[in-house]
């Protein structure tokens, strides 16, 4: 790892110990081999790996561990998937609630939105070209959403995840399978094209949350949705691999790309603990954490100037000038979040609430009962969501906006246009899921 001063034979040891030791700690609320908790704790080994073997302050060790440990107390605290216990406590409750309308209502506004999300790709692909087409995909994806393509990055963050999983839990009811089916594939490719390594990955993530919930488990459809499971993440993948091979021109440069990518999860480690760079988030509070968080949504609006982002700062003092505008730095997990806005007893405190809140969420979409379709969709999107905010919390305030603003719209319009022509109870087709209790 070029410039950095770390002993290969301490770094293999301390990232097998950290990966035991977390492996050990969360395994039982892992669901899946595609549980997006996986991707959240390789992030946190590297963070810890970096942070023994690269700061030197023992006391930045106390302090990282200890909102590390506050996390787990929190995420702790929520059970991930329902227990007998749990079964009989409802009552035998079904999983959801049918009704022709609200079928309607999720039919129409995913199909609105996905027309949305198809127009403001093609124009973007007619008048700029897809980021995945040019020489750097990775510094395109940024690039060429400056100067008014804003919008198509909005719709591509938030729109890009709740459409396939309306679509996925349509493809579970629903009569009309392949067309649903099309809309999440679409989609895909969409995201594929904006030239993000990664994009794929939240299919995975959607996919595997669908096929653990108990309602679907021995179905046909759901078998249906495991086999594509494995299909998309061998691809998310090859997807990973193709960019950084167009990138650095080799096969060998690729596979090393895509592995040092995983270590750099936990980049922010090198750029925020540095003796420049700390001192200029010395005295931040509360209200700079709130204002912090909301400035993407508030800039957007013209109501306060866009600020940079905390990573792109963080980059900036470390090397002394500028940098380019394509380049927004690192993810600033809760972990750095606690030290710089809520001190050592604010930060744990700040670390619990945030595990907290993950796991609670993945309750929600795992545990509760008697749900609309409509609301099956919000949680199952909700569960994707949830874990930008241990990674960025800013970003994942941006991310909730520019998803459930838009979407909550269109449901109120296609709920307006629905509810004054019809109102039954709906069957579903033959083979789709039923409610279970």
């Amino acid at each position: 790892m070029e410039g950095l001063d770390i002993n290969l034979v301490p770094l293999l040891v301390s990232t097998a110990a950290f990966a035991v030791v977390f492996l050990l700690a969360y395994r039982r609320y892992i669901f899946s081999i595609f549980d997006p908790l996986n991707v959240f704790l390789v992030a946190n080994v590297f963070a810890s790996v970096l942070m023994v073997n690269i700061v030197e302050d023992p006391k930045w060790w106390y302090q990282f561990f200890l909102f590390q440990a506050a996390f787990y107390f929190g995420f702790t605290r929520n059970k991930v998937t329902p227990s007998e216990a749990d079964d009989a406590e409802h009552g035998g409750k079904p999983w959801f609630r049918f009704s022709a309308s609200q079928v309607t209502v999720l039919e129409m506004a995913t199909g609105l939105l996905f027309f949305i999300s198809v127009t403001a790709n093609l124009y973007m692909g007619a008048t700029a070209g897809f980021p995945i087409f040019s020489d750097v995909p990775t510094q395109a994806k940024i690039s060429m959403f400056i100067g008014g393509l804003g919008f198509v990055k909005r719709i591509n963050g938030g729109l890009g995840v709740f459409i396939p999983c309306a679509a996925l839990v349509l493809y579970a009811f629903s009569r009309h399978k392949r067309w649903w089916l099309f809309v999440v594939l679409t989609e895909a490719v969409i995201l594929s094209l904006g030239g993000s390594k990664s994009a794929i990955l939240s299919f995975v993530f959607m996919i595997a949350y669908l096929a653990h919930h108990q309602a679907f488990r021995n179905d046909a459809t759901t078998r249906k949705l495991q086999n594509l499971l494995k299909v998309i993440f061998a691809f998310a993948v090859l997807w990973a691999l193709i960019i950084l091979y167009i990138e650095s021109g080799t096969v060998v440069g690729a596979v090393a790309g895509l592995l040092f990518r995983a270590v750099m999860f936990a980049d922010v480690i090198i750029w925020y603990y540095n003796p420049v760079v700390m001192p200029h988030f010395a005295g931040l509070g509360i209200l700079d954490y709130i204002f912090t968080d909301l400035n993407p949504i508030l800039g957007m609006f013209r109501i306060v100037p866009y600020q940079d982002p905390l990573g792109y700062t963080m980059i900036e003092l470390a090397i002394g000038s500028r940098v380019l505008p394509t380049l927004v730095g690192p993810n600033v997990p809760f972990y750095v979040r606690s030290q710089i806005y809520f001190g050592l007893v604010g930060g744990c405190f700040y670390s619990l609430l945030v595990g907290y809140a993950v796991s609670f969420v993945r309750k929600l979409f795992f545990c509760s009962r008697n749900v609309s379709i409509i609301r099956f969709a919000c949680l199952l999107t909700g569960g994707v969501l949830v874990f930008a905010l241990p990674i960025d919390s800013s970003y994942f305030v941006s991310l909730c906006f520019d998803t459930f603003m838009p979407v909550s719209i269109v449901l109120a319009i296609s709920y307006l246009v629905v509810s004054a022509t019809r109102s039954e109870v709906y069957k579903p087709a033959a083979g789709a899921l039923r409610a279970r209790s």
